[in-house]
């Protein structure tokens, strides 16, 4: 929901802080690798930009995994989800698993909160 899009990008920017902190840490052993989403591998505003605070001059080189929508099978034809460049050293694209939206599962436990009762644990 349109409300609560602030505290989800908040906290998608904390938990891209904090993997940049441990990666930082991890890589001082002589490099380190994050397996994430897309959202959080981007090289313009996910944990690469923490990490390039963090550590200036690294190698620093991201992979993102898309799925395959529609039969485009160039990176070139997934820019426009990223306004229009591909925020991604290499991209790898991969079979679409559904069409279902991840979002959907926490539907009922917003709605709860929402009306004031408490999410499931």
């Amino acid at each position: 929901p349109e409300a609560r899009l602030e505290g989800m990008i908040a906290a998608q920017r904390a938990r891209d802080a904090h993997m940049a902190d441990r990666l930082a840490a991890a890589g001082q052993a002589g490099g380190a690798v994050l397996i994430a989403g897309a959202g959080h591998v981007r090289a313009d505003r996910g944990v690469p930009a923490y990490l390039r605070r963090l550590q200036p001059g690294a190698r620093i080189d991201t992979v993102g995994l898309l799925e395959v929508q529609g039969g485009a099978l160039a990176p070139e034809d997934y820019a426009a989800r990223f306004e229009g460049r591909l925020p991604f050293t290499f991209v790898w694209l991969t079979p679409r698993v559904d069409d279902r939206d991840p979002c959907e599962a926490f539907r009922p436990s917003l709605e709860r909160l929402e009306r004031g009762g408490r999410a499931p644990r």
